[in-house]
């Protein structure tokens, strides 16, 4: 995870010197006299698209930490079914065993709606 977050920071790191390269430097010697107003626009643009890439690296980062959180609840209440299905099965605990079965499809009725909506 460390080395995700690493390998973002130097993207995005690249990329702002990218977009600031090709945004504010000056191509020719007629350019050096831009007007304030042109100048601020290519400001105000740089800013936006530096904006819009962290809104989407964030975005992408989050989509991928409820997936993993998705797929974490999905194997809690495989195991939950299993455990309750066995306490219950063997007589061990039949009270406990559909407590456990009952949890699991709950959980499982939450996940599977929540990961519809994503």
């Amino acid at each position: 995870m460390r080395s995700t977050s690493l390998i973002l920071v130097i993207l995005l790191a690249s990329l702002i010197a990218h977009l600031l390269a090709s945004s504010l430097l000056l191509a020719g010697t007629d350019e050096i006299q831009l007007q304030d107003d042109e100048l601020i626009k290519r400001v105000q643009a740089f800013i936006d698209r530096i904006l819009r890439i962290i809104e989407e690296v964030a975005s992408y980062t989050l989509r991928g930490l409820l997936e993993l959180l998705i797929s974490l609840a999905r194997i809690a209440y495989i195991v939950m079914a299993i455990a309750g299905l066995i306490m219950w099965a063997t007589g061990f605990s039949i009270y406990s065993g559909r407590k456990f079965l009952i949890g699991a499809l709950v959980l499982a009725l939450i996940v599977e709606l929540m990961k519809g909506f994503l």
